[in-house]
C-alpha cells in the first residue's frame, strides 16, 4: 500500500474518471456494504468531512447515498458554483418535483428560468440603499438586547438569542410597525423551522421521499405574514416591497416566497449570532476592540469562517465534467463543498483552529473561494449585506456596554443539519462594562 501524506498506510482507491482517488478509510476500518460512509458522515457530519480532507487532500471520493466528491480545491470550487455551473445543479431532493411539493414552491426549490425570475425580484429588495435604511431600527433592537442581557446577567442562545433574532429579523424584513412580536413571531418561527428540518430530512431517505408530503405552513404564522403584508405602512421593509412587486401572483405564493425568506434569514442570521458570541466570550481580548466597527467586522467574518451557517452546499452533475484539477466527473455525482470544510484548509489559513480575525485585515487578502461562509454564484446569498449590518451592529452594542465570559469549560460540538448548530445551548455570563 502506499503512504499517506501523515505516514499511513493509504487504503485502497477507486477510480473516478480518470484519476485515482483514496478511500477515506482510517487503517483497520472497512466501508460497509450498501451503507458506505453514511453511518460515519451521520454521526458527525461536518467532523468526518473535514477529517476527510486534512488526510487525504482537496479531493476526496466518499460513497454517501451514491458516488461522492468532496472537493476543496478552490479552482474547484469556482468551477462548480461559478464557471462551470452550466453543468451542475442542485440536488432533486431540494428542487425536484417531490421536493417542491413537500417544501413549496420558493426562491430555494425552484430552478432554471423560475429560480432566476425570483432571484430578480428579491435582489431588487436587498439592495444596499435599502438594507442602509433598516440599519437605525436594528441598532436600537441590539440596545434592548443588551438592556436585557445586563439586567439578567446572562445570554442564553435558546431562551434569549433565538426570540430575539425572530423578532429583529421580522421588524426589520416585514415592518417595523407590526405588532405582537413578542407573543406570536418566535414561536411560529421557530414551529416552521423545525418542520421545514424535519421534510428535507425525509427527503433525504429513499426509502420514505415519496411518501414525504408538505407540511402547510402553521396557520398561525401563515396568518401573521397575511395581517402583516397588509397592514405595515413601513415603507422601507423589504418583504413588503417583494409583496408589492409580485402584486399579480396568487395570495398563497406571496406568502411561501415571504415564509422562506423570513425562515431562512432568522436561522441563518440566529446561529450567526449565537457562534459570534461563544467566540467572542472565549477569547476575551478581542471583546474591547469590537466596539469598532472594522474590528467588528472582522471578528464577524472570522466566526463565519470557523462556524459559517451554511456550512454544506451539495450539487450533482448534469454530465460529465473535468475539474481544473484534474479529475473527471461522471454524470450524476453528487458533489460536496462545504465551507466549514474549506475553511480549515492549512493551504489557506495558518494555524485554522486558532480565532484570529486579523486574517481579515485589508492588507490579508482572502481567496473568495477558500472562505465562502454566503456561497457564491447564481445561488449565493443575497442577504449577506443585511446579515453583516444585524451582525455587527450587534457586536458593537454589546461590547460597549458587557463583558462576556462562557459559561462551560469547553465549546459545544457543532451538529451539521440545515445549518451548523451547537450541540447544547451556548450560556454566556453578562457583566457591565467597567468604566
Amino acid at each position: 500500500m502506499d503512504r499517506t501524506r501523515d505516514g499511513s498506510r493509504q487504503q485502497p482507491s477507486q477510480r473516478v474518471g480518470d484519476r485515482l482517488l483514496p478511500l477515506p478509510l482510517g487503517p483497520g476500518l472497512f466501508r460497509l456494504p450498501f451503507v458506505g460512509d453514511a453511518p460515519r458522515f451521520l454521526f458527525d457530519k461536518p467532523g468526518f468531512l473535514a477529517a476527510c480532507q486534512r488526510r487525504f487532500g482537496d479531493t476526496v471520493r466518499l460513497d454517501i447515498g451514491g458516488p461522492t466528491l468532496l472537493l476543496a480545491d478552490p479552482a474547484d470550487v469556482r468551477h462548480v458554483l461559478v464557471s462551470g455551473a452550466d453543468a451542475y445543479g442542485k440536488s432533486p431532493q431540494i428542487v425536484g418535483s417531490a421536493a417542491r411539493k413537500a417544501l413549496g414552491d420558493n426562491l430555494f426549490t425552484a430552478n432554471g428560468d423560475h429560480h432566476l425570475s425570483l432571484r430578480r425580484d428579491t435582489a431588487r429588495v436587498f439592495r444596499p440603499r435599502l438594507v442602509a435604511a433598516r440599519l437605525p431600527l436594528i441598532e436600537r433592537r441590539c440596545e434592548e438586547f443588551v438592556d436585557g442581557a445586563l439586567a439578567r446577567g446572562e445570554i442564553d442562545s435558546r431562551s434569549h438569542v433565538a426570540p430575539w433574532g425572530a423578532r429583529c429579523v421580522v421588524e426589520t424584513l416585514l415592518g417595523a410597525d407590526i405588532g405582537g412580536l413578542d407573543r406570536c413571531w418566535p414561536g411560529a418561527l421557530e414551529r416552521r423551522r423545525r418542520d421545514v428540518e424535519t421534510m428535507v430530512a425525509r427527503q433525504s431517505l429513499p426509502l420514505v421521499r415519496r411518501l414525504a408530503t408538505r407540511k402547510p405552513i402553521d396557520a398561525e404564522l401563515a396568518a401573521l405574514v397575511d395581517d402583516a403584508l397588509v397592514k405595515t405602512e413601513d415603507t422601507d421593509a423589504p418583504l413588503r416591497g417583494l409583496a408589492l412587486s409580485m402584486s399579480a401572483v396568487p395570495p398563497a405564493d406571496i406568502r411561501d416566497q415571504v415564509v422562506s425568506l423570513l425562515l431562512a434569514a432568522y436561522e441563518t442570521t440566529v446561529m450567526m449570532l449565537v457562534w459570534t458570541l461563544e467566540s467572542l466570550a472565549r477569547h476575551p481580548e478581542w471583546q474591547s476592540p469590537c466596539e469598532e466597527r472594522s474590528v467588528a467586522d472582522r471578528v464577524l467574518s472570522e466566526s463565519l469562517r470557523l462556524a459559517p451557517p451554511t456550512w454544506l452546499v451539495v450539487r450533482i452533475a448534469r454530465e460529465s465534467d473535468a475539474l481544473p484539477s484534474g479529475v473527471l466527473v461522471p454524470a450524476g455525482c453528487k458533489i460536496y463543498l462545504s465551507p466549514y470544510v474549506s475553511h480549515r484548509r492549512g493551504a489557506a489559513f495558518a494555524q485554522p483552529e486558532r480565532f484570529d480575525p486579523d486574517r481579515f485585515l485589508p492588507d490579508r487578502p482572502v481567496d473568495p473561494f477558500s472562505y465562502f461562509p454566503f456561497g457564491a454564484g447564481a445561488r449565493s446569498c443575497l442577504g449577506e449585506g443585511l446579515a453583516r449590518g444585524i451582525g455587527a451592529a450587534f457586536l458593537i452594542a454589546m461590547t460597549r456596554r458587557a463583558v462576556l465570559a462562557p459559561i462551560g469549560a469547553r465549546t459545544p460540538r457543532a451538529i451539521g443539519g440545515l445549518t451548523l448548530h451547537p450541540a447544547r445551548p451556548v450560556r454566556i455570563t453578562v457583566l457591565p462594562k467597567p468604566r
